[in-house]
């Protein structure tokens, strides 16, 4: 959604603003992970600094074409929604109109259409632009030095103070402004009129917008807490899953451990039969060949004491007769 303001905010203190807003992005990125497509609705300027409405609605037109091909992207993917909302706002004109775009369209450097962009500036926003993430800043931190080391090279105010005169001069108190809440980043002191306003176009959300705002972030957030139940649900389920095949791996495991516990047990059983059964055989071997020995010593014995009877005999007949 472009609104006009009636005086645009200088190159220098754009670049200020997505610099401040490149570091609040950063900060809001959990493990590494990409905030998602950041559009103008999601920056909120007020005099304090930049704060962000992580519940605005995104849109196709702000997201990285890795993201767009439905791949999870990272860090480089948020550098190329901010290069996007950079150009924009130096431009003073859309430069995608929908995904499509993003994937396809030629992008012109923004001092083609702004000759007060600095070539400094120019590089800065066409590297946040690369279509490959190699070729772009690794993460919004280092995007938003590149764009401090360019504001201190060129005497910029260490500040907000440029932005918060801006506002205050362009949207005085009086004005009809509407303050968004948002989710990270600094707010508004108490006591001071709220100046949120989308960086696209500089000028802030008039209260004719805010039913279909409302409605879009209303969808939003009716969208995001479907997704997140979804995926909830289904982090439920293949922990569930992952349970019942562990428990079911587990019990595979024991079951196959008793079965070769079993097959051992009955194959030393038949060792042990077959080693007693060659046991008892031996025994009885050893007995019969005993008896044996047993029975031929007896004879040998008794044939002994035959022949020595005999001999006796002999001895006395033949003293008889000697006599």
């Amino acid at each position: 959604m472009v609104i006009d303001a009636a005086k645009r905010l200088d190159e220098l203190s754009t670049a200020r603003v997505i610099c401040e807003a490149a570091e609040a992005v950063h900060k809001a990125q959990k493990g590494g992970q990409p905030v998602g497509s950041v559009s103008p609705k999601m920056i909120l300027v007020n005099q304090e600094g930049i704060a962000l409405d992580l519940m605005a609605a995104g849109s196709p037109a702000y997201s990285s074409p890795e993201r767009l091909e439905g791949k999870p992207g990272d860090r480089r993917s948020d550098v190329f929604s901010l290069g996007i909302v950079l150009w924009e706002a130096l431009a003073h004109e859309r430069l995608f109109e929908d995904g499509g775009d993003v994937m396809a369209k030629d992008i012109p450097s923004v001092s083609e259409l702004n000759a007060n962009v600095p070539t400094e500036l120019d590089a800065i926003v066409k590297k946040a632009l690369s279509r490959e993430p190699a070729e772009r800043f690794p993460s919004a931190k280092v995007f938003a030095a590149e764009l401090s080391t360019l504001l201190d090279d060129a005497g910029y105010p260490d500040s907000h103070e440029e932005i918060a005169k801006y506002l205050a001069a362009t949207f005085p108190a009086g004005a009809k402004l509407v303050s968004t809440p948002a989710s990270s980043g600094p707010m508004p002191k108490q006591g001071k009129a709220p100046l949120n306003q989308t960086v696209l176009g500089m000028a802030p959300i008039r209260e004719a917008d805010l039913a279909a705002a409302k409605a879009v972030a209303d969808k939003a957030a009716a969208d995001k807490a479907a997704a997140d139940k979804a995926a909830a649900d289904k982090a439920a389920a293949d922990k569930k899953a992952a349970e019942e095949k562990a428990a079911a791996e587990k019990k595979a495991a024991a079951d196959k451990k008793a079965a070769e516990e079993k097959a051992a047990a009955e194959k030393k059983a038949v060792a042990d039969k077959k080693a007693a059964e060659e046991r008892a055989a031996a025994e009885k071997k050893a007995a019969a060949d005993k008896a044996v020995a047993d029975k031929k010593a007896a004879e040998e014995k008794a044939a002994a004491d035959r022949k020595a009877a005999a001999d006796k005999r002999a001895a006395e007949e033949k003293a008889a007769a000697d006599k």
